[in-house]
């Protein structure tokens, strides 16, 4: 259908922009690079953008697994022809819809791909990521909720070694929040104990970073070191007597 919708469009951004979502309302999955072949020249890079930005929703909305595609996909086949705005505009676009819909890509991972386009990328990733619903990361003790923070990136908790009086303490760089329990000044309690991390909109992907402790979820029993389980939401984790993580949707 896509094909023989196509053949009667014209060559006018705003015409094959419609026929484009036209397709994909209609139940047809249109090839993005047979439009593009047909985007006029002196607006290609921006309606190739706006094609992609299309399809990159379409896909991960879809509830076809095998339908999604990262951006790199496109980039790969598509000519080099964006300018770095538009490049930008796509990445940002990419981490916000798959965050929404699909595999929660984590800020790193957007900096281990498109970290060669702009210095600034993360700053840009950030401005974005306050604009989104993120799940909550509610830090409790006996009962009572004494800190909250957005699972908007990976979380690493645990107990350290520590005189400061606060029971907990959070820490945060442009990819990780750091969650301590600090105790007494005791060098067992020296240690890494869990990473969080978004595994999809409603389910996170609990990973055992200690290196002899098992963690106990409620309601799920314990994970052992090196372990890891994904857990729908919301989910509690035990990390001390009475003193555990919530995270909830």
């Amino acid at each position: 259908m896509s094909h023989r919708m196509l053949s009667e469009t014209g060559n006018n951004e705003d015409e094959l922009l419609e026929a484009f979502e036209v397709a994909w309302d209609a139940g047809d999955i249109p090839d993005i690079f047979r439009f593009a072949e047909r985007c006029p020249r002196q607006s290609f890079s921006t309606t190739v953008a706006e094609l992609i930005q299309i399809d990159l929703e379409r896909r991960w909305k879809a509830d076809s697994v095998e339908l999604r595609r990262g951006l790199l996909k496109y980039l790969e086949v598509l000519p080099p022809a964006f300018t770095k705005d538009e490049l930008l505009e796509l990445i940002c676009g990419e981490y916000r819809i798959r965050n929404q819909w699909g595999d929660c890509i984590s800020r790193k991972q957007v900096w281990e791909n498109y970290s060669h386009v702009c210095a600034s990328l993360i700053d840009r990733i950030a401005r974005v990521s306050e604009t989104m619903v993120w799940p909550v990361v509610s830090i409790v003790i006996n009962g009572q909720t004494i800190l909250e923070t957005r699972l908007d990136r990976d979380i690493e908790a645990g107990r350290q070694q520590s005189k400061e009086q606060k029971p907990w303490t959070v820490s945060s760089t442009q990819f990780l929040h750091r969650i301590n329990l600090n105790e007494a000044c005791d060098p067992t309690l020296s240690r890494k104990q869990l990473m969080i991390s978004l595994h999809s909109p409603h389910a996170v992907l609990l990973q055992n970073t200690s290196s002899n402790r098992a963690i106990a979820i409620q309601g799920l029993g314990a994970i052992g070191s090196g372990e890891e389980l994904v857990c729908n939401l919301p989910v509690v984790v035990h990390l001390g007597e009475s003193r555990y993580l919530r995270v909830n949707e």
